[in-house]
């Protein structure tokens, strides 16, 4: 009797996991940021899993209050999907996307204690440093921008030849860098005490830059700013020591980024010489998405050399740079092309990093119909980028740069350039 218990058991035990199963041919694809192609795949998928790709779909494309619905339904569907990690970390990016800090920490919690063996080792370290950044901030109320439609705002080129807006707090006003590429906003300590942010205890907290060097950093709530008419309240910004954000022996210095957080509410952002237009009354259903988002970066599909592939869209580095993904693709055709060079970088934290590229003149890529020249072409052929094996690289002001305008929407999905 024991031993026919037990064989049913076991029985029940395996058709519940393979209830939970995610299909592996659309997750494949979730994995390599092929969100069109899953969002038209998935409209056949007749299982249960068809609520989770839908919900992913619709968090990349910056609607995560539809995606946490889709996993409403999911769950009501079938509460087992409970018990897969892939639910938890889209719960969590969800939350993170809608200030829900409080529920971002319970979902990195229950990743910790429940699936340790499903994470790399750095995995691992970045889900504990996750946890430590939303415990600090889960009593933090939601950030929130005053409502508009269009609002113009005057912008001006840096040394680094990095847009600039003015932002007031306290009375301070000082120029921050426009970035739509930062995870997170960033202030120096110095002018976080000036403007009177609500610096939080240190718990911990680090933040890697896209070179991958990991820099110790505080929190900070800004209680209220002003961008031109706009008024942001409770935005959170990483605090750098003064010394990390300045760069050339002191000739250039950051004073503060205003990133993704704040730039994915602005709707449809055009560059301009001297102006920013941010636009939430533009009506566009015709224009192809080749934009999407990931957590807090913008995933931009570029076409080379008749492949389409995801890269980092980032608006505040000076050049792109691509990575061994991108190599390996086209290993042969790099090595025997290109030139072998050593440069140095630095990114967030004013820590060099020196790197031997490949240097590529002269390459085309396509954006959808639109063919784009790029004089040098960085290639790492060494590294994995800090975004993982399925992002080809960094595109930034070498290429944006070419385009009197710039169109970046976060509510239609495309980057234009023009």
């Amino acid at each position: 009797m024991k031993k026919t218990i037990l064989f049913l058991c076991l029985i029940i035990c395996s058709t519940l996991n393979a209830q939970i199963h995610l299909n592996p041919d659309l997750h494949k694809l979730v994995v390599q940021h092929k969100y069109g192609e899953l969002h038209l795949k998935n409209k056949t998928n007749q299982e249960k899993d068809k609520y989770f790709f839908d919900a992913v779909y619709y968090s990349s494309v910056n609607q995560p209050k539809t995606s946490q619905q889709y996993l409403e339904k999911l769950i009501e569907e079938d509460s087992l999907f409970l018990q897969k990690i892939e639910y938890w970390k889209l719960a969590s990016e969800n939350n993170i996307k809608l200030f829900n800090y409080n529920q971002a920490y319970l979902a990195s919690k229950h990743i910790l204690e429940n699936f340790k063996d499903k994470l790399s080792p750095e995995e691992l370290s970045d889900e504990q440093n996750n946890l430590n950044i939303w415990f600090t901030l889960k009593d933090v109320p939601n950030q929130e921008i005053s409502s508009f439609k269009t609002v113009e705002i005057v912008t001006q080129k840096d040394l680094a030849n990095l847009t600039t807006i003015e932002v007031t707090a306290n009375n301070t006003q000082k120029d921050f860098v426009f970035d739509t590429g930062a995870g997170l906003n960033c202030i120096t300590i110095s002018l976080a005490k000036e403007m009177n942010f609500t610096i939080l205890p240190d718990n911990n907290v680090t933040a890697r830059s896209f070179t991958g060097v990991n820099n110790k950093v505080l929190l900070a709530i800004a209680p209220k700013l002003q961008i031109g008419s706009l008024t942001v309240t409770n935005a959170v910004f990483l605090v750098y020591p003064d010394e990390a954000f300045t760069f050339a022996n002191g000739k250039y210095k950051i004073h503060g980024i205003i990133g993704f957080p704040i730039a994915k509410d602005l709707g449809t952002i055009t560059f301009e010489k001297n102006q920013l237009t941010f636009a939430k009354n533009i009506q566009d259903n015709n224009s192809d998405k080749n934009l999407y988002f990931e957590y807090l970066r913008p995933i931009l599909l570029l076409k080379y050399k008749g492949e389409q592939l995801p890269f980092n869209l980032d608006t505040g580095a000076q050049k792109s740079q691509f990575s061994k993904p991108l190599f390996d693709l086209f290993k042969e055709e790099i090595s025997a092309k290109a030139k072998k060079i050593t440069t140095t970088t630095s990114s967030a934290g004013a820590q060099e990093k020196t790197q031997n590229l490949y240097l590529l003149k002269n390459q085309k890529f396509w954006l959808t119909n639109k063919k784009i020249k790029l004089p040098e072409m960085l290639i790492d052929f060494n590294n994995i980028d800090v975004y993982g094996p399925y992002n080809y690289g960094n595109i930034g002001q070498d290429i944006l740069s070419q385009y009197k305008k710039v169109i970046i929407s976060f509510n239609h999905n495309y980057l234009k350039l023009e």
